[in-house]
């Protein structure tokens, strides 16, 4: 009789090793399939379902596998999808949730920026995640509100490398710049209020400044910063 139990204990262990063997086969599957989905969806143009079966999370749930963050980005450069709209709101969600200033999300937005090849209706979606309401928070003193340092350099980039801009947004944007910098230098030049921004005068963010009329631009002496303030 103990033999026979000891045969029976034998078998259920075996069949116990053999579905913890299978579940991890299957996790591995999934995955590849979550990678063959992101890649059709690009060789295709179509707009695959969002689910966890194709979006394939990190060990630390941070941020989507890099490679699927990345199919995003280039089937929006090569055109490769029915619904750019979607495609760039989710990549948006994606860096809006990613904590980091930079990491994997951003640097696929960018790609895309200096790529040039957003439709208004796409220009239209990172406008709106930039300008949200709830993006600030209350500074130190409880008064001052601040936003992320993130917002501040996107708007950067999309100032310098977006030409289907707006006059009006470009000077939404270009207020979360100056409040970013603003930020970061932690006070005004005592002459004039001007504040410092190093970055070279013939470069695209101090065109966008010198082309609005909400702010006055000085360059420096050597070109390798300009100065700016409300007008």
């Amino acid at each position: 009789m103990d033999k026979m139990f000891a045969e029976i204990r034998q078998k259920l262990d075996e069949l116990q090793a053999e579905v913890e063997r299978l579940k991890t086969e299957n996790t591995e599957l999934r995955k590849c399939l979550g990678n063959y989905k992101a890649i059709e969806a690009i060789v295709t143009g179509q707009n695959f379902e969002k689910s966890n079966e194709i979006v394939v999370v990190d060990e630390n749930h941070k941020v989507k596998n890099k490679d699927y963050v990345y199919s995003l980005a280039h089937s929006l450069i090569k055109h490769a999808t029915e619904n750019e709209v979607s495609v760039i709101t989710e990549l948006m969600e994606l860096w809006r949730d990613n904590k980091p200033v930079t990491g994997v999300p951003t640097i696929a937005i960018q790609l895309v920026l200096n790529a040039k090849c957003l439709s208004e209706e796409c220009v239209e979606v990172i406008y709106n995640f930039l300008m949200a309401d709830d993006i600030r928070v209350t500074g130190r003193l409880g008064k001052v509100k601040q936003i992320p340092k993130k917002y501040g350099r996107l708007a950067e980039d999309v100032l310098c490398y977006v030409n289907n801009l707006s006059d009006d947004k470009a000077d939404d944007l270009l207020d979360l710049v100056y409040e970013n910098y603003l930020r970061g230098q932690g006070k005004f030049y005592r002459m004039n209020g001007y504040l410092e921004i190093k970055m070279n005068c013939d470069g695209p963010l101090c065109k966008r400044f010198e082309e609005s009329n909400k702010y006055k631009v000085e360059h420096a002496e050597h070109r390798s910063f300009f100065k700016v303030k409300k007008a």
